[in-house]
């Protein structure tokens, strides 16, 4: 499913693709999905494995980590244009923090197969 030109609006002021020419741009559009969260929503589950990285178009994400008690601690929260996710995506490896929609939010999920095909191109 191809990107809206709203979406893509938003994907241009992301200063992680401000360096990408139209051509770069517009490949990785083909392999961005963008996905709706509720507030609450869990996104991503600390442990889980990193399949995919996301960038935030609307909205925040809590990133909160567990600790060995149990008890679960809020390390950051994620903003519009911030990427969150990369780190488990880049190197694989299970996540690190579970990550949560503070309120309702837009993101753009890049998978890593898709990145694979993106490089191949």
């Amino acid at each position: 499913m191809q990107l809206s030109a709203a979406h893509r609006l938003v994907l241009r002021r992301v200063k992680l693709l401000a360096p990408l020419g139209d051509g770069d741009f517009e490949a990785l559009m083909m392999f961005l999905r963008a996905r709706s969260l509720s507030a609450g929503e869990l996104l991503f589950r600390q442990g889980d494995p990193g399949e995919t990285m996301v960038i935030v178009g609307e909205g925040s994400l809590a990133v909160r980590v567990r600790r060995a008690g149990g008890e679960e601690v809020l390390v950051a929260e994620i903003g519009p244009g911030e990427v969150v996710g990369e780190m488990a995506f880049i190197d694989p490896a299970a996540r690190t923090a579970s990550v949560v929609a503070v309120e309702r939010a837009t993101v753009y999920e890049l998978s890593r197969d898709g990145l694979s095909t993106l490089r191949r191109a």
